[in-house]
């Protein structure tokens, strides 16, 4: 088995944003304890939010958003870059959520 090979899966999850519900599709994978770490140590400090949405960006495999034509937008540093901070971290922590065990009741979540 190669390392990779751990990194394949990915969950679909729907997100409650306040402009509305945000389906997409996430490398759940991918959300290990370093990932983990990483997000919630930028999410304390000052540091700048391009930093925030770079790691978004590992994660994100898809999602439901559109542009003005209709037209399928790709989750991309530079799409995600024109979010505002507050959604990026709304999402991230939607995928933070979903991807932990459950403690209180001892099970796991549907990703792991």
């Amino acid at each position: 088995m190669r390392l990779q090979d751990f990194n394949k899966e990915t969950r679909e999850l729907v997100v409650a944003l306040p402009e509305g519900a945000l389906r997409l599709t996430y490398r759940a994978k991918t959300y290990t304890a370093r990932y983990e770490q990483a997000v919630l140590e930028l999410e304390q400090c000052d540091q700048p939010a391009s930093q925030l949405v770079s790691l978004l960006a590992q994660i994100l495999v898809d999602w439901d958003v559109t542009d003005a034509e209709g037209a399928s937008v790709a989750p991309s540093v530079e799409v995600l870059s024109e979010l505002p901070i507050e959604t990026v971290s709304f999402i991230l922590k939607a995928i933070r959520e979903d991807s932990l065990p459950n403690l209180a009741s001892g099970e796991l979540s549907a990703a792991g």
